[in-house]
């Protein structure tokens, strides 16, 4: 008997029997539970593989909000390959998606990595230093004698509100984030 003819008789003999509602059972209670925290972690993001300003340690909630989403939607372009399963010429408002899709997966791999290092890098060649002084009360007090960073402040400042304009951006067009 060949493989398919095998399968097709074991499932008409359980298929109204018992045994398949035991087998259904199974699949539901056990086997995909212990699937679902091994293997398939679908519900599980982690951050590590967001990339692009990710790195070891504490991350603000602000910080990780950003991120996570970001990762969700980087996940949907890269795994659900959008572009190949959906017309985005259907209508105006699904061209609109698509470019807006491509606008922001452009910014979050490549752009927003370089503004970021280009900051790091303004930050590196400053000089950073400071010294304590004694107070007449007997206290150390920090006195700063690095460079101005006041304009530093203001880029990172910048670059927050645009992190922030992007991530409303993609709120925006989550109704399309599917396939």
């Amino acid at each position: 008997m060949k493989k398919a003819q095998i399968l097709e008789r074991i499932h008409g003999i359980y298929e109204y029997s018992h045994l398949w509602y035991v087998v259904r059972w199974f699949k539901d209670h056990i086997w995909h539970p212990i699937l679902y925290r091994t293997t398939h972690r679908y519900h599980m993001l982690d951050l590590r593989d967001a990339g692009n300003g990710y790195d070891i340690g504490w991350h603000d909630s602000d910080s990780q909000i950003l991120q996570a989403n970001f990762l969700i939607f980087k996940n949907y372009v890269e795994k659900e390959n959008p572009f190949v399963v959906t017309d985005w010429e259907w209508d105006e408002p699904h061209r609109t998606a698509g470019e807006e899709i491509k606008t922001l997966y452009k910014w979050w791999t490549e752009d927003r990595a370089k503004e970021h290092k280009e900051l790091a890098e303004q930050w590196d060649s400053r000089n950073l230093s400071w010294h304590t002084e004694e107070t007449a009360e007997g206290y150390h007090r920090m006195v700063w004698t690095g460079d101005d960073t006041k304009d530093l402040h203001k880029r990172e400042q910048e670059l927050y509100e645009k992190d922030t304009e992007m991530l409303v951006r993609l709120i925006k067009i989550r109704g399309y984030l599917w396939t």
